[in-house]
């Protein structure tokens, strides 16, 4: 009964806080001497276990499988963008009483949206889509950089690419284009007018004086742009993409610098989007010139303020016994 006990005593009876009594087992006596013998309790089953339980019976998704599947969207993604940008005429039987042709340009866009929302519902791709947004939004000074030379460096391409897509005429059309390419010919050449013709009449053109002297009406700022093109023999495209390339990029670091990396960049993409300004972008005229200067005022401003802000910061305090 000695060892009984003992054995009996060197277990822990007393009851886990907030649960009195639980675990412990009936009141036994031995012999009189009122020795409580422990059980050992059983786990109560509860809804959240079961949940649980149910939750983990599912076996892991491996890797392949995760690849296999984003093969397949990959897939689908190239066969739709082959396949619906090439049909010149769609006519779909789902849109009833709407319009029967669309553009293939729509269709792809149409496409594109559907699989950027397929791949925010896949948890893996929102995963990852989400990580990098993240690290987009939040770019260092040296990414910011990389990503601004980035956009530097193919938007001039791009937008020149998708004007020759649609076999735009890479010549001046209007009348302020002929005013403008007129201007930059007589600065190259080092005049800012001409003498008047002989038959002045003859040579009535819009936006330009043909009598007393032969000058185009406008200042001739944005021409000067355009000299240095006209000097080397570029074409007549090279000038107004690299203004539509300066522009974007300074854009990207305005809409950065005031908002976040993401905003900047979404800033850029609506830009593009934008008919007027793809047709700016390639045509010898003063609203690109006059954007790129206004947006270099502002990304100058907003670079004075942050150099005069740190210099006016008050200072970091030290550590003591720091510089001794």
């Amino acid at each position: 009964m000695v060892s009984r006990a003992r054995v009996t005593a060197s277990v822990d009876p007393s009851p886990s806080p907030g649960t009195p009594g639980e675990g412990l087992g009936e009141d036994l006596h031995h012999g009189g001497t009122g020795t409580k013998t422990p059980t050992l309790a059983l786990p109560r089953s509860t809804g959240g276990g079961n949940k649980r339980g149910r939750r983990n019976c599912h076996p892991p998704v491996s890797r392949a499988r995760r690849y296999f599947t984003g093969a397949l969207l990959a897939a689908g993604i190239v066969a739709a963008l082959l396949l619906y940008p090439q049909s010149p005429r769609i006519n779909p039987g789902v849109f009833a009483g709407g319009p029967t042709d669309f553009n293939a340009d729509t269709w792809a866009q149409r496409i594109i949206l559907a699989i950027a929302f397929a791949l925010a519902f896949m948890p893996f791709t929102r995963r990852v889509l989400s990580a990098l947004l993240h690290r987009l939004r939040h770019p260092s000074r040296r990414a910011r950089r990389w990503i601004a030379l980035f956009i530097f460096l193919v938007s001039g391409p791009w937008l020149y690419v998708m004007a020759a897509r649609q076999h735009r005429l890479m010549q001046p059309i209007y009348h302020d284009e002929f005013m403008h390419r007129l201007q930059t010919t007589f600065l190259a050449h080092g005049k800012l007018c001409m003498p008047p013709l002989p038959l002045p009449d003859f040579f009535d053109v819009p936006y330009v004086f043909t009598h007393g002297v032969y000058a185009p009406v406008y200042f001739p700022g944005t021409s000067l742009l355009h000299v240095p093109a006209m000097w080397l023999h570029l074409p007549y495209v090279f000038m107004p993409l690299l203004i539509a390339a300066i522009s974007l990029t300074l854009l990207y670091l305005i809409v950065t610098e005031l908002l976040d990396g993401l905003a900047g960049l979404l800033a850029v993409w609506l830009m593009v989007s934008l008919l007027l300004f793809r047709w700016l972008a390639l045509v010898e005229m003063s609203h690109p010139a006059g954007m790129m200067w206004g947006l270099l005022a502002i990304w100058a401003w907003l670079a004075w303020r942050r150099a005069t802000a740190a210099q006016h910061a008050p200072p970091s305090p030290g550590i003591p016994g720091e510089g001794r």
